[in-house]
């Protein structure tokens, strides 16, 4: 059946395909010879009109031969538009007679479109008429003009065809429905409609559908009343005819449905003789086979003592031998399998004791290196835990130390400044009370001759003041650091009983921000390694979904790195570091740069490793990467080397997941 199905799936669409080609080739040719024909009858139509002004025997006689050369124009004329004058006429004789027609036939019975022809330039439509055949208008529009190009009168030129002409009686295809229409969808011929009413009445879902369609020639499937159909239509270059060719489904593939009925007869006929056929051999089979059927029963409830007796003389027979042997034998293996379990018993006990005591010896091997690992997860938890420790102790350290040179530097100069103000109001005051006090301020300064030495005294307070307040915001800020700092540290003390547990909660936070945070906590060891630092973030709005703690512990992590990568480098004199973002499908990029002294080839391929570092152990433990790629890839990013040459350069990259902010929102 499979075969079967396969055959008629091929079958069917390589038929389909040869209708289609079919139905193709029966409308573009067929096209192309109308569209031939309406040329060549044009043609003569204006010969016709260039000659229409003229009575002479010869060029009237040329006409004639003109038109005789096609015996399916039955009338020809030409028609003033000015006046609605006939001047020229060319009538078929043999027509006429054939079918018992009078001369003026063609003047009074038949309707000529005018209007239509001059407003188109041209004209083609579908005659009926009784008891002659069906016509078709072949109509052209001419302009007349004198020997100096003015235009004297408009002539329309027309020519009465034979629809057989447009659509022989025998169509290229037997079963197909092949029609001709105008631009419009009215129809010009049919290859099997022939009378008036059925022309008039005749409707086409295919031809809607050309209608509809700008592509000039197309073969495809379309129904027309439910019914399944298969077409081609082709459309001339000026839109103005449109040949069709159709066939149903059910008629395209009746050959294919007789072959499958036949097929299926013949597979049932095959069937049941194959059936009765198998029920008349079985029974020759199935008593000697019950027969072991039965004997294997009894083997199987353990009677070895059953033997089986088959009378014939086929396979049968043999089989029933060899299956008598095989209980022998298996009842003789039953009686040496006894024996052997009566002596694995005994192995088996003594087998025992020493299996116990094997198991207590790996018990205790077992205790040993869950006590081994254990230790072993508690030394690698204090080894991150100092790592991550020491990065916000530093940074204090760092800080304390530049808090403590500014005041060593600062506080002499201004304390002297402000003791010497005061003193001399003192001893002033004293001298001769606060009239001498207010005598020595209106006295002319030494240094400022322009000032009195009170302004002189009242600015250096306000210079001390503004400093103060410099120094307190300074202080203030210093202490702000100081105080996060030592917050970071507390949150890792607190969590080093889960420190191997990635927090990795998603919350929506500035990437502007967060670069910002993670500078500033290493501002002060960017500054005294001299480090210049340059940015090309992305827009302000731009979202990440990170957990900020462990985010800025990653950043300063890789900044860290990069400060040490450059102070090893050769080139001092121009150290960077730079932050770049970019935005890629939803997720947004951040590449950490730095110019240094790059990264061997062996150690690219070690840097996630744990506890890998080329560092000394004062500098690093070698964790500080590995814990990074966990932070980034809780929360659905990555950290990866994306390049590195020695003496030139380190890139790292982040991967983050964005949220993007639309019209204000976040979408």
């Amino acid at each position: 059946m499979a075969y079967l199905s396969l055959a008629v799936y091929t079958f069917k669409r390589d038929k389909t395909e040869l209708v289609f080609d079919l139905n193709k080739s029966v409308v573009t040719t067929r096209l192309s010879e109308i569209d031939s024909y309406i040329q060549t009858v044009q043609d003569k139509l204006e010969l016709l009109a260039i000659t229409s002004q003229s009575t002479t025997s010869s060029q009237n006689l040329v006409i004639n031969q003109i038109f005789e050369n096609d015996p399916d124009i039955t009338h020809a004329v030409a028609i003033n538009t000015s006046t609605n004058e006939v001047i020229k006429t060319y009538s078929q004789n043999k027509f006429l007679e054939t079918y018992e027609v009078d001369a003026d036939f063609f003047e009074n019975q038949i309707q000529y479109p005018i209007s239509e022809i001059l407003e188109k330039g041209s004209a083609i439509w579908l005659i009926h008429k009784d008891n002659v055949p069906s016509l078709i208008g072949i109509a052209k529009a001419v302009v007349h003009e004198t020997k100096s190009g003015q235009v004297k009168f408009q002539s329309a030129v027309v020519a009465l065809v034979q629809s057989r002409r447009i659509l022989p009686e025998k169509g290229q295809l037997k079963l197909n429905d092949i029609f001709v229409t105008d631009a419009s969808g009215a129809l010009l011929a049919h290859s099997r409609l022939k009378s008036e009413s059925d022309m008039k009445q005749f409707q086409s879902k295919l031809i809607e559908i050309a209608k509809s369609k700008q592509i000039r020639t197309e073969v495809l499937h379309y129904k027309d009343d439910e019914k399944p159909m298969m077409g081609a239509y082709a459309k001339n270059a000026n839109g103005t005819i449109h040949v069709f060719s159709t066939i149903s489904e059910d008629v395209a593939f009746g050959a294919l449905t007789s072959f499958l009925r036949r097929s299926f007869l013949f597979a049932g006929i095959v069937a049941t003789v194959a059936l009765i056929a198998a029920i008349l051999f079985s029974r020759s089979l199935t008593r000697p086979l019950q027969t072991l059927v039965d004997g294997m029963n009894k083997v199987s409830h353990g009677e070895l003592e059953t033997r089986i007796l088959v009378k014939s003389n086929d396979e049968t027979s043999i089989l029933a031998k060899s299956f008598n042997q095989m209980i022998a034998d298996l009842q003789d293996s039953r009686h040496q399998l006894e024996e052997i379990n009566r002596d694995l018993e005994a192995k088996v006990k003594d087998r025992t004791q020493q299996l116990e005591e094997q198991h207590r010896v790996i018990k205790e091997t077992q205790d040993a290196l869950i006590q081994t690992t254990r230790l072993a997860s508690v030394g690698e938890i204090a080894a991150r835990a100092a790592h991550e420790v020491l990065n916000p102790l530093t940074s204090m350290m760092t800080r304390l130390q530049i808090v403590q040179k500014r005041h060593q530097m600062y506080k002499d100069p201004e304390i002297l400044l402000f003791s010497d103000i005061l003193n001399a109001w003192v001893n002033d005051y004293k001298k001769g009370g606060f009239n001498q006090l207010i005598a020595n301020w209106s006295q002319k300064s030494t240094l400022h001759p322009q000032q009195n030495l009170f302004e002189e005294d009242l600015e250096n307070l306000l210079s001390i003041q503004k400093n103060q307040e410099l120094k307190s915001a300074q202080v203030l800020e210093d202490s702000e650091f100081l105080i996060s700092e030592t917050q970071r540290i507390s949150k890792i003390v607190q969590s080093m009983r889960s420190l191997s547990h990635v927090r990795g909660n998603k919350e929506p936070h500035s990437l502007q921000s967060l670069i910002n945070d993670s500078l500033k906590v290493m501002g002060d060891h960017l500054k005294e390694a001299n480090i210049q630092i340059l940015t090309n973030q992305v827009s302000e709005e731009d979202t990440v979904l990170v957990d900020k703690d462990e985010f800025i512990q990653c950043a300063t992590n890789l900044i860290r790195n990069s400060i040490q990568s450059l102070k090893s480098s050769q080139d001092s004199d121009r150290r960077i570091l730079r932050i770049s973002s970019s935005y890629n499908n939803g997720q947004i990029n951040v590449d950490f740069y730095d110019n240094g002294s790059g990264i061997s080839k062996e150690n690219q391929k070690r840097l996630f490793e744990t506890q890998f570092s080329t560092k000394s152990k004062e500098e690093g433990t070698g964790l500080g990467l590995s814990i990074s790629r966990r932070f980034i890839r809780a929360v659905g990013g990555d950290l990866f080397l994306l390049s590195s040459h020695p003496q030139n350069g380190t890139t790292f990259r982040l991967t983050l997941p964005a949220q993007i902010k639309s019209k204000g929102a976040v979408a």
